[in-house]
């Protein structure tokens, strides 16, 4: 089987990138009858667009699982750099690997990379005297990285991404169903060019 890196949420943030007000505004609902279904609509959009763009809209922390170096590191000027594909980046937790013949994981001290958060992605860049140590070929989670990304407050996220948000989750307000009665309701183009646009990185088209 083919292994390649993922990311798992550990901590979602507490709150969403869009209002409830705004998302019933945005549907013109003027009830709370289907409060409790909107909001879910709300998260999967907001997981939806998260995954596609790479953007982490409020602060949260998650883990790049990967079965190897290669898969995830790229070389750049001399330097090896990891990218982090949830902007912004806040910062590095750990950076842990499983070595070989080993089943327990071991962390790679901080001074041995610098995180970078100016740039999106953010990533890691491994300090050119250090050597990457192997991993246990037999683990697909032999390198397991925790960070937190995201944006502090609602009024931080790009409006395009909260517009994107509100728009699909107006559209699966709409279209409950994959497939309408008469016609199939894929996701309309204006709302995949918004999110196409705010791509830095995303794990899945």
């Amino acid at each position: 089987m083919d292994f390649r890196p993922s990311y798992r949420l550990l901590t979602p943030s507490s709150a969403l990138p869009v209002t409830y007000d705004e998302a019933a505004e945005h549907l013109r609902v003027d009830s709370d009858d289907d409060g409790e279904y909107i909001l879910g609509l709300m998260a999967a959009a907001r997981e939806y667009v998260e995954g596609v763009t790479g953007c982490a809209t409020l602060s949260a922390t998650y883990r790049l699982t990967a079965p190897d170096w290669e898969s995830i590191t790229t070389a750049r000027s001399g330097a090896s750099i990891i990218t982090l594909d949830r902007s912004p980046l806040i910062s590095v937790a750990s950076v842990k690997y499983i070595a070989v013949g080993a089943s327990s994981l071991t962390t790679i001290a901080a001074e041995n990379y610098a995180v970078m958060t100016a740039y999106e992605p953010g990533g890691i860049y491994l300090a050119s005297s250090y050597t990457l140590p192997t991993p246990n070929p037999e683990r697909p989670d032999a390198i397991q990285i925790e960070f937190a990304a995201g944006y502090a407050s609602i009024d931080d996220v790009s409006p395009l991404i909260r517009h994107a948000i509100k728009m699909l989750t107006g559209h699966w307000y709409e279209n409950r169903l994959p497939v309408a009665a008469v016609n199939l309701t894929p996701i309309p183009m204006t709302l995949r060019d918004i999110i196409h646009n705010q791509r830095k990185g995303g794990h899945f088209a």
